[in-house]
């Protein structure tokens, strides 16, 4: 996996691990209800001062239409879903 927001320090655990919550999200939609995967913090973040990075702990599986609708905000608009405290 690359791209700017894959580290270059990322190991090949940690790509299993984001398999792992695609898979989730996979699984999740089989209830009915459609699920993503979106970034904590978002990687096109910037002009909230901070630039997330595909990486496991930046992630969370969320409803597919709260994930739109919250669009691009910063994490701690929704931060329900991450599951700590902001």
């Amino acid at each position: 996996m690359a791209g700017a927001a894959f580290p270059q320090c990322a190991t090949n655990e940690d790509f299993e691990k984001i398999v792992a919550v695609y898979a989730q999200a996979y699984e999740m939609t089989k209830t009915g209800v459609r699920y993503s995967v979106d970034h904590i913090y978002p990687l096109g973040g910037q002009r909230y001062g901070v630039c997330g990075l595909h990486v496991p702990a930046n992630l969370v599986v969320m409803p597919l239409l709260e994930n739109m609708r919250k669009n691009n905000l910063p994490h701690s608009s929704w931060v329900d879903y991450a599951g700590f405290d902001a």
